[in-house]
């Protein structure tokens, strides 16, 4: 995640939570959506000194096509006055000589951001209070993703497996929702976020399945999979790669480190359920 060094500079927790009632896909404008949130996220650890900063995403509303889905950057810093939210979102709004000294401006974006969101069909609400924090909070209305029609995939979306899995990948959204997918389909599941404890907890835990993320800035997941290999020395555990990169050279890299399948990011459920089917073996009262 790009705000994961400067937060952990900070000494600040970053988390994010998703709700249970989450649509598996929707349709909307992700350049967007992104900008607006790495915007928001950005300010939260700027004026944060200590504490945590959150996003959160729930939905709130919808319909058979339409879900409307509640975003919220929530944060412990140094919150705002009453005369500072009424013209945060300003354009070139500095705030007071004070913070402008200490923290360079009173928000980077905030002006961009809510015309983002408003292009998108919402507005962002402002609810802070001066040296207690800030939530920004926003509404959008999407339209639902259709499912892919792959009869191969159905049944294991319709059955629970078994077994827990171990998530190693950096990025604490992808951790969430791959989390969310995973818990859905019956299996429990450890997150970590770098490859030193994957290699770590990997070796020295019975595991069902790991997903390993390709790109991690300590170890990298090829460098990883290839120590837990030599750790492991032959027992069998399987090891699906986590990558952007789907061509068939990146593909023969990670088989050469040890991988035993791929799953494209972002991860989408039927694609993710397609992969437990073949790695995770069926329960005996399974039909």
């Amino acid at each position: 995640m790009l705000l994961r060094a400067p937060a952990e500079a900070k000494g600040l927790r970053l988390s994010c939570s998703l709700g249970d009632n989450l649509p598996a896909g929707v349709i909307g404008d992700p350049f967007r959506l992104r900008q607006v949130l790495l915007n928001l996220l950005g300010n939260a650890v700027k004026f944060t000194a200590t504490g945590s900063i959150e996003l959160s995403l729930e939905q709130v509303g919808g319909d058979a096509k339409l879900a409307r889905l509640r975003f919220r950057v929530r944060d412990t810093g140094i919150g705002m006055d009453v005369g500072t939210q009424a013209r945060v979102f300003e354009k070139f709004t500095q705030g007071d000589s004070s913070t402008t000294r200490r923290y360079g401006g009173s928000g980077l974006g905030l002006n961009i951001s809510q015309l983002l969101v408003r292009q998108m069909g919402g507005e962002i609400a402002l609810h802070s209070m001066l040296g207690k924090g800030t939530e920004f909070s926003f509404e959008l209305q999407f339209l639902l993703a259709a499912p892919l029609n792959n009869p191969a995939v159905t049944p294991a979306v319709s059955r629970q497996f078994h077994g827990h899995v171990l998530v190693v990948e950096d990025n604490v959204v992808n951790q969430r929702v791959i989390e969310l997918m995973l818990r859905r389909a019956g299996l429990a599941v450890t997150v970590v976020d770098n490859g030193t404890d994957g290699i770590r907890r990997a070796v020295h835990e019975p595991w069902a399945l790991i997903l390993m993320d390709v790109q991690m800035p300590d170890i990298d997941g090829m460098e990883a999979t290839r120590r837990i290999r030599r750790e492991l020395a032959g027992r069998p555990l399987p090891v699906i790669a986590l990558t952007a990169n789907a061509m068939p050279e990146d593909r023969a890299l990670c088989r050469a480190a040890g991988m035993d399948d791929f799953l494209t990011k972002p991860v989408h459920q039927t694609e993710l359920y397609a992969c437990l089917e073949r790695w995770l073996p069926k329960p005996r009262n399974d039909a």
